[in-house]
């Protein structure tokens, strides 16, 4: 379980800065480099999945830190890749091959990125001889200050509450 919320807190912590607004509510396809940033500093995302209890992780999100560069990467190994910005909402879809069948994840993140953010994942591995594994998640963050000094952007620590 803390190596799916792991990978899901990396999408999530590159997803953001400062959502765009847009008054029109039209849906288009958009590129990793028009996807948010999340503000930088100190954030905490709390994940739930499936049964499990949540999991509260802990990242210091840099100024440089961009999931457009991920995305780019993930677009390569997956052609299947697209991105969807409906007004605020974010949609990501991805479909790749994988072990002899097909990996599909859909992702929908909402939220001002700058104090708050919400992630509903789903993630099917599909093969030919076996039923689909399927497994959701929702996470939800939010923006809780400055890193603390000498704190690291990237390192993700345990969800023990700040002093």
């Amino acid at each position: 379980m803390r190596r799916a919320a792991s990978v899901v807190w990396l999408l999530l912590s590159g997803l953001m800065l400062a959502a765009c607004s847009e008054d029109a509510q039209s849906e288009r396809l958009i590129t990793p480099k028009d996807l948010p940033r999340l503000k930088p500093g100190l954030w905490r995302t709390v994940t739930r999945t499936g049964g499990h209890a949540p999991e509260t992780l802990v990242q210091c999100i840099g100024q440089d830190h961009s999931l457009a560069q991920s995305m780019g990467e993930a677009r390569a190994r997956c052609p299947g890749l697209t991105l969807i910005r409906t007004g605020g909402v974010y949609m990501v879809t991805a479909r790749c091959a994988r072990d002899g069948g097909e990996s599909l994840m859909r992702a929908r993140f909402t939220g001002d990125f700058k104090t708050r953010m919400r992630a509903e994942m789903s993630f099917s591995l599909i093969t030919p001889d076996r039923p689909a594994k399927v497994m959701t998640l929702v996470s939800e963050g939010r923006h809780e200050g400055p890193c603390g000094p000498g704190q690291a952007p990237g390192v993700v620590e345990n969800g023990a509450p700040r002093r």
